[in-house]
């Protein structure tokens, strides 16, 4: 009898307790970024998170409309919510309420996630959300945070509002320099934050993160990895090497000295150590992309040192200088991945020429200015990957014709166009294609919408499918079989990305993308073939993929035979004939 009373009392404890968990409610404001045609402007917008007893089902509002990258993101953080808060999702239904903006018909992008993280656990937990603060950021489904764009409109828009906190995922020191003007004029303070936990103690507990974190993106120790099974991207080595020595001259540029200086001192100079080690290990484009990303840091850093002297006018001209000096030669069989590569870059680079205006605001400038490092930093790679195009022994050189291209690009695009996306980067290299589709440079073209495929129409994908990959072999996961140059190079970067970070989702759609590049490099060399096929009569391979400065000489040489032949038969026709002789008859003796 005993027992019996035991269980039930048990029974009403856990059946109180979860009715408890399961009936709250928190909101708060979060940082959007609004586009109108090419001007962005930051606006604050009111998130609610409402829990009640359910079955484990989410709900968002229908307007605005809220598209999947918010929805995927918000599965992670409301899992990691309910995990830490000791509830079982499958108790209790969620319902995310989002106000809208005028003229706002649809909310896309991860940059809720930390929000929701924050608001879901206070919900569940009964606990208020201070009021004085505005978060933005992504969250991982292990609850690490994620950086996201935007931060200028955003710590802007939080400022202008009063707040007095603005928190956000700072993906490096040069993130935390270049918001140090927003952080001065308008006397608001500026808050790294590292994971959802460290949010929600902020938002919910009141314990604000330590300053020291704020530097901790600076530079990265050296992981500790195997080396690249994949074979076939030595040819980007030399690259790879350039981009480090560039990073290199950009620290020892570097001779401004206070607090924030030394740190950045600090950690470049440890970042040096990890591009070392990737190259070591057949990283190349690893180690590139590394002292890329460095090397646009670094140069932005130097510019908000040197204050007044940053132009953002006259730095436009210079990148569009460099630019217009990037070398042109003709594909050929041998080198067209190369530079398609190349030419995607100087794509990236002239539509961020485009879209970065001077700005009216002095707080606004640095912004601008990391931009512009961006495209600069895209002209220098793309000049490099044509000095990188291997030596052609050959006398005889197959030439591409790009026009047999034209149709599996436009075919992209159009596939491209059904995308319902309001992602900036989305729509950034939307225009890219599009652009290069419009110079005839189709490879380039085709190439990019391949990329907004993957990465945005393949987003249905939930992560637990995209990262079970625990009973796969990894050592041939990567180092499939494929001529493909760019496939090998993503390939071998998603190998890095899998050893290195906790969330395999980024390393997955790297090789998912890379095992697309390697289908449409099939696809443009069988149009090439196909077409050689086809005038292989009467011609040779050579004269179907000739160049177009071979084929107007041989088109003049060719014209003027023909001239003279008709000339020569006008001529004959033209002669007058000569009577003929009557003839004669002898008599016989």
């Amino acid at each position: 009898m005993k027992f019996s009373y035991v269980c039930l009392f048990t029974l009403l404890i856990v059946s109180l307790s979860t009715a408890i968990s399961c009936n709250g409610i928190a909101s708060n404001f979060a940082p959007s970024v609004v586009a109108d045609n090419r001007t962005a402007i930051g606006e604050l917008f009111n998130m609610s998170v409402r829990v009640s007893q359910g079955t484990g089902n989410i709900y968002f509002t229908i307007d605005p409309e809220v598209g999947l990258t918010t929805q995927f993101s918000a599965l992670s953080a409301i899992r990691y919510a309910y995990s830490i808060s000791n509830v079982s999702n499958q108790s209790c239904d969620t319902f995310v309420t989002l106000s809208r903006s005028e003229g706002v018909e649809s909310v896309d992008g991860p940059s809720a996630g930390l929000n929701l993280a924050v608001l879901t656990y206070a919900a569940l937990n009964n606990e208020p959300v201070r009021s004085d603060t505005v978060l933005t950021g992504a969250i991982s489904k292990y609850g690490n945070a994620l950086p996201v764009g935007g931060l200028f409109e955003k710590s802007k828009a939080a400022a202008l509002s009063g707040a007095k906190y603005f928190a956000a995922p700072l993906d490096s020191l040069t993130t935390r320099i270049i918001l140090l003007p927003i952080e001065k004029k308008y006397n608001i303070q500026i808050v790294n934050i590292k994971t959802a936990k460290e949010a929600i103690d902020f938002l919910v507990n009141g314990k604000l993160p330590q300053e020291s974190s704020l530097f901790d993106a600076t530079g990265v120790s050296p992981p500790d990895i195997n080396a690249s099974t994949v074979s076939g991207i030595e040819n980007f080595k030399q690259l790879a090497l350039n981009m480090v020595s560039l990073n290199n001259d950009s620290i020892s540029n570097f001779k401004y000295s206070d607090k924030y200086a030394n740190a950045i001192k600090s950690g470049f100079n440890l970042t040096i150590k990890k591009e070392e080690l990737l190259l070591n290990k057949g990283y190349f484009f690893t180690a590139a992309n590394d002292a890329f990303l460095n090397y646009i840091g670094l140069e932005t850093i130097n510019g908000y040192y040197s204050g007044d002297y940053v132009n953002i006018r006259e730095t436009k001209k210079e990148i569009n200088n460099c630019i217009s000096s990037i070398p042109v030669i003709p594909k050929t069989l041998k080198n067209y991945e190369f530079v398609i590569g190349s030419e995607l870059r100087k794509g990236w680079a002239e539509e961020k020429i485009q879209s970065t205006e001077p700005g009216i605001l002095e707080e606004e400038k640095y912004f601008n200015y990391n931009d512009l490092m961006y495209a600069k930093a895209w002209c220098i790679v793309s000049s490099s990957i044509i000095d990188a195009v291997p030596v052609q022994n050959s006398p005889e050189q197959i030439y591409v014709n790009e026009s047999l291209w034209q149709d599996l690009s436009k075919k992209r695009l159009d596939y491209v166009e059904k995308i319902n996306s309001t992602n900036g980067e989305f729509k950034r290299r939307k225009t890219v294609a599009e652009n290069l589709y419009n110079q005839g440079k189709y490879g380039a073209s085709v190439f990019e919408s391949q990329y907004l495929i993957n990465y945005y129409a393949l987003d249905y994908l939930s992560n637990d499918s995209l990262t079970n990959t625990n009973a796969v072999n990894t050592s041939t996961l990567f180092s499939y079989y494929t001529t493909s140059l760019w496939a090998k190079v993503y390939a071998s970067h998603a190998e890095f990305i899998y050893q290195t970070s906790d969330d395999k989702n980024e390393a997955i759609k790297l090789l998912s993308y890379s095992k697309s590049l390697n289908d449409l490099n099939e696809a443009l060399l069988d149009a090439q073939k196909i077409n050689n096929s086809i005038n292989s009569t009467g011609s040779s391979l050579q004269n179907n993929l000739q160049s177009p400065e071979d084929s107007l000489y041989k088109y003049l040489i060719f014209g003027v035979l023909f001239i003279l032949i008709i000339i020569v038969l006008l001529y004959i026709q033209s002669r007058p004939k000569k009577q003929s002789e009557a003839p004669r008859y002898y008599k016989k003796k």
